[in-house]
């Protein structure tokens, strides 16, 4: 190993060093704050930085103004500039949630976050049965929560998991989930081992809002705009026939209290042409997803750039030469 790749090694482990170091002062700092108190200072704090963003044009701030109006070209500019103004602060309390589940009980989990319909549980259980339960979900609300809330009512999930770059705060992160149940499933792990925990009748959750992998994606609409979607869910429903539910968690206003949203069972396209019902189930989640975005629209990423990548001969939205964006929603219309 040369000296620049120690100096880099070395300044890596130092970062890595600093991460931990601030999220443990968070996690103490938090837990002297009383929950509400906390849940106000991450808004604040959130809100600043997006007010930082757009005094300063940051990246971020310029990737979901321009999401905003792919996405919602039939509202205002005011109404797209609230919604991304209510995104920050959400996801400020989104923050916080994550940062106290180091300390909260799962009683106190319970009491702040209702299960919403309370009769989707049994249904699903019932069906688990057999071929447990694909659970569709994203990086929607406060993520961490949901899934610890779940595990606090006895229904613990295993999730399909990207490790962090930081192996400390990997580490952190899976303690902190394991508190609640949920058995975490590196992103990339074979087909064999998600039908593992499906057959032993254990749900598994899938974020299905980021791009898929070049090898593995179809390009499904979402938003009108032709997007990379991963399709290995579709495939993995395909194969082990077990039921697909949509499941993420909404804030109820800019309280410490949740709903944890359990929709109906997704219908599967099975027509035996196996590609072509990977891509249309990979429509069918991506129009769910985007009605539960539409309904509770600050409770999204818009600052991640999901259309980055495009079918040939189509510039992303991202990049010098991209198209206006009323132009990518027609050329994602049938012919």
């Amino acid at each position: 190993m040369g000296a620049r790749q120690r100096r880099r090694g070395a300044r890596s482990e130092a970062w890595n060093a600093i991460e931990i170091a601030s999220l443990r002062f968070a996690v103490a700092l938090l837990g002297v704050l009383p929950h509400r108190a906390s849940l106000r200072l991450g808004a604040a704090l959130a809100g600043f930085y997006g007010f930082l963003g757009r005094l300063f044009g940051m990246r971020q701030h310029r990737v979901a103004k321009l999401n905003l109006e792919i996405a919602f070209p039939e509202k205002t500019q005011q109404e797209r500039d609230a919604i991304l103004c209510s995104m920050w602060r959400q996801w400020g309390m989104f923050a916080v949630d994550a940062v106290q589940l180091a300390k909260i009980s799962p009683e106190r989990l319970r009491e702040i976050v209702v299960i919403d319909p309370p009769e989707r549980i049994p249904e699903i259980e019932g069906k688990m049965k057999e071929n447990g339960a694909l659970i569709l979900s994203a990086h929607f609300g406060s993520f961490e929560l949901l899934l610890a809330a779940v595990g606090a009512y006895g229904h613990p999930i295993s999730l399909v998991h990207r490790p962090m770059a930081n192996p400390r705060v990997e580490v952190w992160i899976e303690q902190m989930r394991a508190r609640f149940g949920t058995r975490q499933l590196p992103k990339g792990a074979a087909a064999r081992d998600i039908i593992r925990e499906l057959r032993a009748g254990r749900p598994v959750a899938i974020p299905f809002d980021q791009m898929g992998k070049r090898t593995t994606r179809v390009f499904a609409p979402f938003f009108g705009v032709q997007a990379s979607t991963n399709s290995g869910l579709a495939r993995l429903a395909l194969l082990s026939k077990a039921p697909v539910y949509p499941v993420v968690i909404v804030r109820e206003g800019a309280s410490m209290r949740h709903r944890a949203l359990f929709g109906p069972e997704v219908p599967i396209a099975r027509t035996g042409d196996v590609e072509a019902d990977v891509l249309e189930n990979s429509r069918r989640f991506n129009r769910v997803l985007e009605d539960l975005i539409r309904e509770h629209p600050d409770h999204w990423i818009w600052m991640y750039r999901r259309f980055k990548q495009q079918p040939e001969g189509t510039p992303s939205p991202y990049e010098v030469g991209a198209w206006p964006p009323e132009k990518y929603r027609t050329a994602a219309q049938p012919e």
